[in-house]
Formats: structure tokens, C-alpha cells, sequence
């Protein structure tokens, strides 16, 4: 049955992830990223625990580099100071 199906889903892949520690943090997106926190941080960090239950990423070291993916097609590029910056394009 599809309920059945579903709340296995959830006990066996969702519940594991939500109620584990996150991969990365606030703290992690303001040091290795050199983000300002704000309302953006949420959609990063959302967006991460989305692709970690949906199995994109595994662990701390594919965490971060789908965030990296997550800034440049946000519009996002790494300065020369080590810091992603929003890129203004006309």
C-alpha cells in the first residue's frame, strides 16, 4: 500500500537525516565560505539537508562542495581573498 511505502521511506531515509547532526552549520557557511549570515543561510542550509536526504550528498567533504555548486549557480564567485561574493551581471 502507498502509506505503508511512504512512512517506510520516511522511518529508513528521511527521519535518520533530519534527526542526525548537520553536515555543515551557520558557523561553517561564515568560516570556510566567508558568507555573511542572513535569510540566504537558510536556503543553503535547507537546500543541503534536501540533497542529503535525496542522497546527493553523503558526508562533510561532498556537503561542501554542494554548496560551492549551490553558490556559483547562484550567481556567487570565489574572490581572491578566499570569500564568495555575489556577482552583479547586466
Amino acid at each position: 500500500m502507498l502509506f505503508d511505502e511512504v512512512c517506510r521511506e520516511y522511518r529508513e531515509s528521511i527521519r535518520p537525516v533530519l534527526k542526525g547532526p548537520r553536515l555543515l552549520t551557520g558557523t561553517d557557511l561564515k568560516e570556510l565560505f566567508g558568507l555573511a549570515p542572513g535569510p540566504f543561510f537558510s536556503t543553503i542550509l535547507d537546500g543541503l539537508e534536501t540533497a542529503r536526504v535525496e542522497s546527493e550528498v553523503r558526508d562533510r567533504s561532498s556537503a561542501i562542495s554542494w554548496v560551492e555548486t549551490f553558490l556559483g549557480n547562484a550567481g556567487y564567485v570565489l574572490s581572491k581573498k578566499n570569500k564568495w561574493t555575489k556577482t552583479c551581471v547586466k
